[in-house]
């Protein structure tokens, strides 16, 4: 059993079991690019697991984590393992959400001048929840998140700048304690 001293909060607990559930996929998504391994049989079974069963609670982790660090000072460096190991499979660049949801998307609180803005669409339509989507699918967010955050003196402006240029994505220390 996880020593609940571990997590910053004990009430964080169902987000341990959502990072070793979700972190299964990460050996099924290295064995389809093994050479000689892949079969789209398998690709279709591994994006149905990927997309009805994990997506959506890693998404929800992914955001909640952003907001506030889920593992203790005494073990601070696990807290990376969600932006930069786990979010990857599940299409989040390494603290591309971080820097946008927070450093951007909250300084700007949802107002009409923010690029995510949701204000102009109803929650209870289908067709503008999908445009919500893929509206944030189709953003270009690590193009347009670092000049907003460095022209709006947005603190961490320095470390989206670092992390846009670099050609690895660069680091963005959202476990910070």
């Amino acid at each position: 059993m996880l020593k609940l001293d571990l997590l910053n909060d004990p009430r964080d607990l169902p987000f341990v079991r959502v990072i070793l559930s979700a972190s299964l996929i990460i050996p099924a998504a290295l064995y389809l690019y093994l050479p000689g391994r892949f079969d789209w049989r398998l690709a279709l079974v591994y994006w149905l697991v990927w997309a009805l069963v994990f997506v959506d609670r890693v998404t929800l982790m992914l955001h909640c984590t952003s907001h506030r660090p889920l593992f203790s000072r005494r073990v601070h460096w696990m807290n990376a393992y969600v932006p930069w190991i786990l979010a990857p499979f599940y299409g989040q660049s390494p603290s591309t959400y971080f820097a946008h949801h927070i450093a951007m998307h909250h300084v700007e609180d949802n107002f009409p001048e923010d690029l995510s803005s949701t204000m102009r669409y109803r929650r209870d339509r289908f067709l503008d929840w999908g445009c919500t989507t893929s509206a944030a699918s189709c953003s270009s967010t690590s193009c347009s998140c670092p000049p907003i955050c460095t022209a709006k003196g947005v603190a961490g402006s320095r470390d989206a700048r670092s992390w846009a240029s670099s050609p690895s994505g660069g680091w963005w220390p959202a476990w910070r304690s």
